[in-house]
């Protein structure tokens, strides 16, 4: 669950000015030329809307509409899709996406190499993938890197490391 900015101000170190690394969450990697077609018939968004530096929230259901997954995609600077979901979900969820992707030119890849920091600020940190929060302008931003922590140190943000504990105790 996210932490909104008005409850950081409740966690102890936290601040607008401040980021942190969310190691709840994982990147998957979908590529292929059919990527975009399987996707636009198994998630609840409209594919069109992901273009580079804008993300899609959108989530897999049953074929009975029951909830399975939710996630955020991600157009990656190689036309891949990239797949921002929970680390504890992300190997069902690619497995999922796997059976859409038979006899279609469109793979799962697994982890992109990627970590996710997030951080709230009224303009987008600089950087090779960096996206709103689709859900809210309150979530602020999210930034894809390979070491997430030395990118928020390259923007001026401070990491600070959030444990379910912190986040437990909010209101």
């Amino acid at each position: 669950m996210p932490i909104l900015p008005e409850e950081a101000e409740r966690i102890p170190g936290m601040s607008e000015s401040q980021g942190f690394v969310d190691r709840a969450r994982t990147v998957l990697r979908m590529e292929g030329a059919d990527v975009r077609d399987v996707l636009q018939n198994v998630v609840t968004n409209d594919l069109d809307r992901l273009t580079p530096g804008n993300a899609v929230y959108a989530a897999l259901l049953t074929p009975q509409g029951k909830y399975l997954f939710d996630f955020l995609l991600i157009e990656g600077p190689d036309g891949a899709v990239l797949i921002d979901c929970a680390a504890d979900r992300a190997e069902a969820l690619a497995g999922r996406l796997r059976m859409y992707c038979m006899r279609r030119d469109a793979r799962v890849t697994g982890e992109a190499g990627l970590g996710v920091a997030l951080i709230w600020s009224g303009a987008a940190p600089e950087g090779p993938l960096v996206v709103a929060d689709p859900r809210a302008a309150a979530l602020g931003w999210r930034i894809y890197a390979a070491d997430p922590a030395a990118a928020l140190a390259a923007i001026d943000a401070v990491p600070v490391e959030i444990g379910r504990a912190a986040c437990r105790d909010r209101v």
